[in-house]
């Protein structure tokens, strides 16, 4: 079979693969889908992609939305799938939320801030002794913007399911067959 790795926009099936006359593999839709297979458009697709046997797709970011992938797969399946005997690989997708606590990594962010903040009071003494600059008047934002970073920004950790503190719960949930663009606007209680 054929692997074609770009965005899905930019996807046009291989030429060579549409033969059948034994030069190519001979895509073709399902029975009784076979509207506009030969005709080539302006855009220069056939008329009826809908060829595809499978899509295997790495799609999710986190929390499965983050890097709005699912446009691109809904687009791509819903141009280029068998409608009826198409895969879709994964085929389906939940989304979970529950709260946790993690002391271990509460503390590892506590100390990069508090290293950081420690680099800085360096820095400014170094800057004041060596060129007679006061850093003072930066040290509120610098502190500000560390601790955001260090702190409260999102960071990507293992855990363990002792760190959880409740049950997870399903907030959404996709089958990747029939779920739409819309579908992954908002996400509610399930």
């Amino acid at each position: 079979g054929t692997v074609i790795q770009v965005a899905v926009e930019e996807v046009r099936l291989p030429e060579e693969d549409w033969g059948s006359d034994g030069g190519g593999v001979g895509l073709a839709p399902e029975m009784g889908d076979e509207d506009g297979v030969g005709a080539v458009g302006s855009d220069g697709r056939r008329g009826n992609q809908r060829v595809v046997d499978i899509i295997l797709s790495e799609w999710m970011g986190y929390f499965l939305l983050r890097e709005s992938m699912l446009d691109s797969l809904v687009r791509a399946r819903d141009t280029f799938l068998k409608p009826t005997t198409g895969i879709m690989m994964p085929s389906h997708a939940s989304m979970l939320v529950a709260p946790i606590t993690d002391e271990d990594e509460r503390k590892v962010q506590h100390n990069e801030y508090a290293n950081a903040m420690e680099d800085w009071k360096e820095f400014a003494e170094t800057t004041q002794t060596m060129y007679g600059v006061d850093m003072s008047v930066l040290e509120g934002d610098f502190s500000r913007e560390q601790r955001e970073y260090y702190v409260l920004s999102s960071r990507w950790a293992e855990l363990g399911t002792g760190c959880l503190l409740a049950e997870p719960v399903v907030v959404k949930e996709y089958d990747m067959h029939v779920c739409t663009v819309e579908d992954a606007r908002g996400v509610g209680l399930a």
